[in-house]
């Protein structure tokens, strides 16, 4: 590693959690420090944190560009051939399953802190044992991608520069995701992003409205936690609900600005049955997604999910397994959904375009089976508060795959029990509309039977050539609809397809951007927007409007 100049002068730069079989290094866990600053640095005073076990550095110097290894008395003698070590008294072990791991200045502050998971390995192999994770851009030190396996014969680079030196591309800045409660004196406000260890508390506040309600930032009481933690003012009114606007300073380790938004704080009622209800399953998902079920609340309450048991149950209702751990609080507010997943990461990978708010991480989520089960929603004194079934074979039977494809409840306030009530998610929506209103979501009695109809159009500008959006809203009387719709010109030529063949919402909007086939800009003139749609019941119907493209000068 070549060294920088940045404010944390300490980085935690390798981590041996299982060194079981050894590859070619001792067969002892280990992790290593690097100086990364331009002073030789005293570590007497320093703290190791592994999970909630704190424990004193005792007394060494690193030397600018340095590394140091860290590790028991007793691995000690086997390591100092091959660099400077440090032997820790009563050295925390390394859980092989993942742990959070934090080095404290002897100010107390948290000047680098890594959460590494075994999923950091690259094939089964090296995640077998005796390869360490590696820093691979020190620039980048808070950014998970910066950890790498090591590619040293040897199984790591102890004492050494890292196998792996690779330029990391920062990360996108961390965006606000939301509020929860931590206790009754303090809330915490949660981000997508690893925030600079080193912000100081001084540098932020928040201001709670409606009131004006000035209250400043605490220390985190856990090491390493990733969120910034406030005190929450007694003058506040239970009954309201409040809008958090973050004031100051608040950047990650690359020195990017948090993105910032306003944010809810609400006090939870009490869940019961008017209140939260589940809505989407997804219990067959592709390799590169998970499991997870929906919940909506449909009261006019704020709810915790914190309080809610999740369990799943056979056909009969006996209870097969249950979650009902959840670190932090998760509330949920009137008309709003959130997600039961027991891997937020891999959530947010597979459903980029979800809000990272709508996860509430649930580390003993159940297994969903691919055959007919229940789901039961349950408050703290395990009162049933919705019950939901369902099956492969509720998906709709004209489905080419159904793997991939969540099962959504059309109706929030009709039974979760009855097959009537459940429907595919549409392919338009990608198969599941996780944490947004879903895509055959019904409040029923409909209006007309099969309605369409066409929004303005936005022309162009010459100095700015926004995009024209032709919009033209659909509704179903229900499920099961197929659906085309295409673009032609005056002389009956095909323009555009807009939306290909395949099932439609119960109610949606499709788009038109005035762009033709090959993405062209199309000339100015009338246009015809054509819609077939089908039903396997033998129904079926066409729509068609006119609407002209002009260009404002």
């Amino acid at each position: 590693m070549k060294s920088i100049m940045m404010a944390v002068l300490i980085l935690i730069s390798e981590i041996m959690p299982d060194p079981d079989p050894s590859v070619g290094l001792p067969p002892y866990e280990y992790v290593e420090w690097y100086n990364a600053g331009g002073d030789t640095v005293d570590l007497t005073g320093w703290q190791w944190v592994v999970g909630d076990k704190v424990r004193r550095v005792g007394s060494g110097r690193v030397s600018p560009g340095g590394y140091v290894i860290v590790c028991s008395p007793a691995a000690a003698p086997a390591f100092r051939a091959l660099g400077q070590v440090i032997a820790m008294e009563s050295f925390p072990a390394l859980r092989n399953t993942g742990e959070r791991l934090t080095l404290l200045n002897p100010a107390g502050i948290a000047v680098h802190t890594v959460e590494y998971s075994p999923d950091q390995f690259t094939d089964a192999l090296k995640a077998n044992g005796g390869w360490s994770l590696e820093l691979a851009d020190p620039s980048q030190y808070c950014s998970p991608a910066a950890w790498l396996p090591s590619v040293d014969p040897s199984g790591g680079t102890p004492g050494r520069s890292n196998s792996q030196q690779v330029t990391v591309p920062p990360a996108e800045p961390p965006m606000l995701i939301r509020a929860a409660g931590y206790d009754d004196q303090r809330f915490v406000l949660l981000f997508s992003g690893i925030l600079n260890p080193a912000v100081e508390v001084n540098n932020y506040a928040c201001i709670l409205m409606p009131g004006g309600i000035y209250t400043s930032g605490v220390p985190a009481p856990e090491y390493g936690f990733p969120g910034l933690f406030f005190h929450l003012p007694d003058s506040l009114d239970q009954g309201l609900t409040y809008t958090i606007e973050l004031k100051g300073t608040v950047d990650d380790c690359s020195g990017q600005n948090a993105r910032l938004r306003p944010v809810a704080l609400g006090f939870p009622s009490r869940p019961d049955s008017a209140g939260v209800v589940i809505t989407e399953v997804m219990f067959d998902p592709q390799t590169n997604q998970t499991e997870f079920v929906e919940v909506y609340n449909r009261s006019e309450r704020v709810i915790d999910l914190k309080d809610l048991i999740l369990a799943r149950a056979d056909t009969q209702g006996v209870i097969m397994s249950f979650s009902d751990q959840q670190v932090l609080s998760y509330w949920l507010f009137p008309e709003c959904y959130a997600v039961f997943t027991g891997d937020a990461k891999s959530f947010t990978k597979a459903w980029p375009m979800a809000d990272p708010a709508v996860v509430a991480e649930r580390s003993d989520m159940p297994s969903l089976t691919n055959g007919e089960s229940q789901l039961i929603l349950m408050d703290r004194n395990q009162k049933q508060l919705d019950v939901v079934t369902y099956s492969p074979d509720w998906h709709y039977p004209y489905l080419e795959e159904n793997k991939g494809v969540s099962l959504e409840r059309i109706n929030v306030d009709a039974s979760g029990t009855d097959p009537a009530n459940w429907f595919s998610a549409s392919a338009a929506s990608g198969g599941s509309t996780p944490g947004s209103k879903n895509s055959s979501s019904l409040k029923l009695p409909l209006t007309a039977a099969q309605h369409f109809s066409l929004d303005p159009v936005i022309g162009y500008s010459a100095i700015s050539p926004d995009p024209v959006q032709v919009a033209v809203s659909y509704r179903f009387e229900n499920t099961g609809w197929f659906m085309r719709m295409n673009i032609y010109n005056r002389e009956g030529l095909l323009v555009r397809e807009i939306f290909p063949f395949g099932m439609a919402s119960v109610e949606g909007i499709i788009c038109w951007d005035g762009l033709d086939a090959a993405q062209r800009l199309v000339p100015d003139g009338i246009y015809l927007l054509v819609a077939d749609y089908y039903h396997p019941s033998g129904k079926k119907g066409r729509w068609k409007k006119a609407c002209a493209i002009m260009r404002t000068y």
